[in-house]
């Protein structure tokens, strides 16, 4: 849909086309993280290997984009950026390096002679440290929150506020992505929004048209 759309501005159809092609991205390798776990043979090497980092290292790419997508709605001039949209920024590479560090030192999780994925002690750290980044975010979220409407504000805050359930929920039920299914279900709440909010501009422009002709 945002493929075909030509009524969204430029900047902001770009943010939700890379976001959703990430998330898209996100799901598929997850998929496939979980279909070749534990399965034995070259293929099974590399593809569960190559799955697992495209999901974390997708997953930290997504909050980045995620960030920049909420400050181009928060600070439409870039003159008046706040300290922690950079902070937030260099926590999502971090996060990223950390993830491709784990490759060839089993920082966050590691894989026996079958190809069986299994977290390792620091696992926990590629969780806490995007979390730290999303802690921000919410703060920015809350602090300029008039700046844009409900309906948007809502569904940024999803982002944060589903995430933090699924872990929860993971307390309980290990074995299933809750985390990656509430990043998804976010994404398509946020493009609900930008499809709703870009219906009234819609609207509100027709109505100034009519307006005008009848001011004529």
């Amino acid at each position: 849909c945002m493929f075909l759309s030509r009524n969204f501005e430029k900047k902001k159809r770009l943010f939700l086309i890379c976001m959703e092609l990430c998330t898209a991205v996100l799901l598929f390798m997850d998929a496939l993280a979980w279909a070749y776990r534990g399965v034995d043979g070259t293929v099974g090497f590399y593809m569960v290997r190559i799955s697992n980092f495209m999901t974390f290292f997708s997953s930290d790419v997504l909050f980045l984009l995620y960030h920049l997508y909420m400050c181009y709605y928060l600070f439409p001039e870039s003159k008046k950026i706040p300290r922690r949209v950079w902070i937030v920024c260099l926590i999502a590479v971090i996060s990223m390096v950390l993830v491709v560090v784990s490759q060839f030192t089993g920082l966050y999780y590691t894989f026996d002679a079958h190809n069986t994925y299994s977290r390792s002690a620091m696992h926990p750290l590629s969780l806490i440290i995007p979390l730290c980044g999303e802690v921000l975010d919410l703060s920015l979220l809350i602090q300029y929150r008039k700046k844009i409407s409900k309906t948007v504000f809502t569904c940024l805050l999803s982002y944060m506020v589903l995430p933090l359930i699924a872990v929860i929920a993971l307390l309980f039920f290990y074995g299933i992505s809750l985390m990656n299914i509430a990043v998804n279900i976010s994404m398509v709440l946020i493009f609900v929004a930008a499809v709703v909010e870009q219906s009234n501009e819609l609207a509100q422009k027709e109505a100034q048209m009519c307006d005008m002709k009848i001011a004529l």
